[in-house]
C-alpha cells in the first residue's frame, strides 16, 4: 500500500515546484482551504477595539519531509495516549492555530508581534497545525512550567484574570509546524494579487510555487 503523502510535502502534487527556496504556494480564494483559514481567521479576531481587517492573501507553506516526519512520530505517539484512548475522530487533537512573532521588516502581526517600520499597511501571521493532545486549563499565568502536567500533552491559558485571549502552549518542537501564512491589514495603495505577489517574494527572500 503506497503511503499518504502529507497535502504540504514539497512530494504532495498540489505542491508542485516547491523546493528549499520556494516554499510558499498561493491559494486562489475559490480554494477550500483559503475558505477554511479565513472563516478561522476572522472568527478568532477577538480584538477590543481594532476593527477585523481584510484578507489579501493566504499562503500553503510547504515543507520537506524531513521536517514533516518527526511531526507524524509525535502525532502518532499523542493519539495512542491511554488519556485519549477512544477518541476516533482527530485522537491526537490536531488544530490549526494562529502565531505571531517579531519580524523585523515591512510586515508585523498585531499584539504578540514588533515591527520597527510603521510605514507598512500590510501585515502577516502563521497559522499553524498543532498537536494539542489533552490540553490542561488554567487562567493564571505558568511562566515557570518547562513541561504540561503529567498525563497532558499542552497547556491552554484561558482569559479572565492574566490573560486577554486564549493561548495555547506547546512544550516539543515537534508538536507544531507551520502550515499558513495570512496576508491581512488595512488597504494598501495597490491591493492587486501581482503586487501582492511580488510584495511577498521581496520580504520573505523566497520566490514562490506555480
Amino acid at each position: 500500500m503506497t503511503a499518504l503523502v502529507d497535502e504540504f510535502s514539497f512530494d504532495h502534487p498540489q505542491n508542485k515546484g516547491c523546493g528549499v527556496s520556494n516554499r510558499l504556494v498561493p491559494l486562489q480564494k475559490s480554494n477550500s482551504k483559503y475558505t477554511e483559514v479565513e472563516k478561522s481567521f476572522r472568527k478568532g479576531w477577538k480584538h477590543p477595539k481594532k476593527k477585523r481587517p481584510r484578507i489579501y492573501g493566504v499562503f500553503r507553506i510547504a515543507l520537506s519531509d524531513n521536517v514533516l516526519k518527526p511531526f507524524h512520530r509525535y502525532r502518532a505517539r499523542v493519539a495512542a495516549a491511554p488519556s485519549l484512548a477512544g477518541k476516533i475522530d482527530n485522537p491526537s487533537n490536531e488544530q490549526l492555530l494562529f502565531h505571531g512573532t517579531t519580524r523585523c521588516c515591512l510586515l508585523e502581526a498585531d499584539d504578540y508581534t514588533a515591527n520597527p517600520d510603521n510605514a507598512s499597511n500590510l501585515r502577516v501571521v502563521l497559522a499553524s497545525r498543532v498537536i494539542v493532545g489533552k490540553a490542561y486549563r488554567r487562567q493564571k499565568n505558568a511562566t515557570s512550567l518547562t513541561e504540561p502536567p503529567c498525563g497532558h500533552h499542552s497547556v491552554i491559558g484561558e482569559p479572565g484574570i492574566d490573560l486577554n485571549y486564549e493561548e495555547t502552549v506547546v512544550y516539543d518542537n515537534d508538536a507544531i509546524r507551520p502550515a499558513y501564512l495570512v496576508v491581512y491589514g488595512d488597504p494598501p495603495p495597490l491591493t492587486n494579487a501581482k503586487i501582492i505577489k511580488s510584495v511577498i517574494t521581496t520580504l520573505f527572500k523566497t520566490p514562490l510555487a506555480t
